[in-house]
């Protein structure tokens, strides 16, 4: 068994890939601010209107601002990319901007 893994990940049958990713995420997850802030405890990605996505979006950026793993938050995002709402302090559209500057593009997903 890989020593970067979890021990409790074999149990769930999950792919290598997977395995990865939730081995990164164990090890700085647990200590980022929004697991119990409540402006991240709903999804904010199908709102009635574009206006509730932005005022949720800024929330949770003000709760990044301070967070001590942000920046290994943002990696993830980057690395692994997610699609929805904030992460690392960064929307969405901010890190597919970020990602093709850096060569990336959306379609690495």
């Amino acid at each position: 068994m890989d020593p970067d893994r979890p021990s409790w990940t074999h149990v769930f049958n999950y792919t290598d890939w997977q395995q990865t990713l939730l081995a990164r995420m164990t090890r700085w997850a647990h200590r980022a601010l929004c697991r119990d802030d409540p402006a991240f405890l709903y999804s904010a990605e199908n709102p009635s209107d574009r206006g509730e996505l932005g005022k949720a979006w800024r929330a949770r950026q003000v709760v990044c601002l301070r967070c001590p793993v942000r920046d290994q938050c943002l990696k993830h995002a980057l690395d692994f990319p997610e699609p929805y709402d904030v992460w690392g302090g960064f929307t969405p559209p901010q890190r597919a901007a970020m990602k093709k500057e850096q060569g990336g593009s959306d379609s690495d997903q």
